[in-house]
């Protein structure tokens, strides 16, 4: 059984928009920062956006919002994800958007 799949990552600058896309069997179970949807560091990024996506069989975590500010995240389903479906990391990222979405059958991290 294989728990490495693709993962996605904004990393420290620029924007990332990924919308109305099926992505499965994603994250790498047991190495950090390799989620299936990540923002990462972006500071100020209103640009930045997850939406309208269907995510599933994730190996570690959905989607992540990590030092990011003012994106949004709205109206993506996640069903069979390992650990948290969506994750604010450190706690300090503001104004983001997140809305509409539907966590379904989570397993433990």
């Amino acid at each position: 059984h294989c728990t490495v799949g693709l993962h996605t990552a904004q990393m420290h600058a620029g924007s990332m928009s990924i919308q109305s896309a099926r992505v499965e069997k994603c994250g790498q179970r047991g190495i950090e920062g390799k989620y299936c949807l990540h923002f990462h560091k972006l500071r100020s990024c209103p640009d930045c956006q997850f939406a309208d996506n269907a995510i599933e069989q994730s190996h570690q975590r959905g989607i992540i919002v990590h030092g990011t500010h003012l994106s949004t995240v709205s109206n993506n389903v996640l069903w069979d994800v390992r650990g948290a479906g969506i994750y604010v990391e450190d706690g300090n990222e503001m104004y983001n958007h997140i809305k509409y979405n539907v966590i379904v059958c989570p397993w433990p991290f």
